[in-house]
């Protein structure tokens, strides 16, 4: 799509994940990146009861599910990622659900306001999400667990 102001053109488009701009004018031309946003999946996970003392689900429920968000640049890189995470964390992932999601992840807000609105102020913010991202952390949505 061309745009015109004054002496430029302007044209906009997607490529890939990258939104570009392309100026062209009489002097010179241009091309500007901007990044849409990390991508970032999210994963379902059931999950158990490690059978140690470094288990971090409580000893009163027997399981339960989380999703996950983690980064990668496919799926199957993010999943081991979270399957990591979870691990260390004293979480035993009984089972990867279906289906994985993938989300920029500028739309952390809109994500939690959508899915959990009456957990919005636990979870973290759009900033705190992103630096943990940034970080190659993997984050946890709410955990409903049974017994």
């Amino acid at each position: 799509m061309w745009l015109y102001d004054g002496m430029q053109r302007r044209q906009l488009r997607v490529v890939g994940d990258m939104f570009c701009l392309r100026v062209v004018d009489a002097q010179r031309t241009f091309i500007r990146r901007w990044d849409y946003g990390m991508k970032v999946f999210v994963i379902p996970f059931r999950i158990e009861h490690m059978k140690s003392d470094s288990s971090t689900v409580p000893s009163g429920f027997s399981g339960g599910y989380v999703s996950c968000f983690s980064s990668g640049s496919d799926y199957k890189e993010a999943t081991e990622k979270a399957l990591k995470a979870l691990i260390e964390d004293g979480i035993f992932p009984a089972e990867v659900l279906q289906p994985i999601h993938e989300m920029d992840s500028e739309d952390w807000t809109q994500h939690i306001s959508d899915t959990w609105p009456e957990l919005v102020d636990s979870m973290l913010s759009q900033d705190e999400f992103d630096s943990a991202i940034e970080r190659d952390e993997v984050v946890y949505g709410p955990f409903g667990m049974y017994t």
